[in-house]
């Protein structure tokens, strides 16, 4: 079974010395060192494990014991480091066919797994010194990189005009665009701009239509809702008054006070829904005929208009217009 595929990961807090474990030749796979080493990594502690792993002697490690070590490199995010094992087990030519299919079936696993950065560049870095990671590069380029923090950076002579830290994490694919935001447009850009043609946009009326018309819009509904509520109110209120007179004569012919403290309560309930009501009613047709006068008219004069008014004196409704 592949290595990658086995081992569960779980977290034990222990830790063992490297120094401690013996130099030996390891014969197979009971030896007490590769035991020892093995429960570590199967209980997670991939750090201690390699360490006991690589303890023993590079010509004297089994094959099993090789694809150990680039498993825990893995699991510690060196895919690179687990590549390279894996790809010198399996120029062993000691290996039998079992051996080379396990190593090779981790080895693509593996692959799948390795975090890839594609760096690309725009028009304004060219001639840029591009590096990853203090390494110069040439664009495009794609990268197998370790997981963890990397950083791109690109300079025009002594300048730095880009700089970029990103973090990869297993199996990611990335593309990133070097670019420099403070370069001279190119000669092509500059031809480009220059024989663009313009294109002019007419518009049937002026730039403040359309914001006069979304304005007016969320006017009239918020008119027209509260006109809604305003009515529903005066329904129940209507309603609830009526109920309550008719509690109240029938309280006053029985000589009932329970009857008659409820429809008191009845009464008070109605008032509240029609106070509402009014108020929804008549804020609502403010504000629905104040909409009507504030209406876009796209060049064309409207037959008459409303202007509500409301000062110290009262309120008042003046209408104007063109006939």
């Amino acid at each position: 079974m592949p290595i990658f595929k086995s081992l569960p990961a779980q977290a034990l807090g222990l830790a063992f010395l490297v120094a401690s474990a013996p130099v030996f030749a390891q014969k197979n796979t009971q030896d007490p060192v590769y035991r020892q080493a093995l429960k570590l990594e199967v209980a997670g502690n991939y750090a201690a494990a390699l360490s006991i792993y690589e303890s023993i002697p590079v010509g004297k490690r089994l094959p099993a014991t090789r694809m150990h070590i680039a498993g825990c490199k893995a699991r510690l995010g060196r895919f690179l480091a687990a590549e390279a094992e894996l790809v010198g087990l399996l120029g062993d030519p000691t290996l039998d066919s079992a051996e080379r299919e396990t190593a090779q079936g981790d080895l693509d696993l593996l692959r799948e797994k390795t975090p890839k950065l594609t760096i690309t560049a725009t028009p304004s870095a060219e001639g840029a010194k591009v590096t990853l990671d203090g390494q110069e590069i040439t664009l495009p380029a794609t990268r197998a990189l370790d997981a963890g923090l990397h950083t791109v950076i690109a300079t025009k002579g002594l300048k730095e005009v880009y700089h970029r830290g990103l973090t990869l994490e297993e199996g990611s694919k990335v593309v990133l665009e070097v670019d420099d935001p403070n370069a001279a447009p190119t000669p092509a850009q500059a031809a480009k701009s220059a024989t663009a043609v313009p294109t002019m946009v007419v518009s049937k009326s002026s730039s403040t239509a359309p914001t006069l018309s979304s304005s007016w819009s969320a006017q009239k509904k918020v008119a027209v809702l509260l006109g809604a509520v305003g009515v529903a109110g005066l329904g129940a209120g209507t309603y609830l008054w009526l109920h309550a007179s008719a509690q109240n004569g029938d309280a006053h012919d029985a000589h009932d006070k329970d009857l008659e403290a409820t429809s008191n309560r009845t009464l008070n309930l109605s008032r509240a829904f029609l106070g509402v009501g009014l108020v929804g009613v008549g804020v609502g047709s403010f504000l629905f005929i104040d909409s009507l006068a504030s209406a876009p008219s796209e060049g064309k004069p409207s037959a008459f208009n409303f202007r509500p008014s409301i000062d110290a004196h009262g309120a008042s409704l003046s209408m104007g217009g063109a006939w």
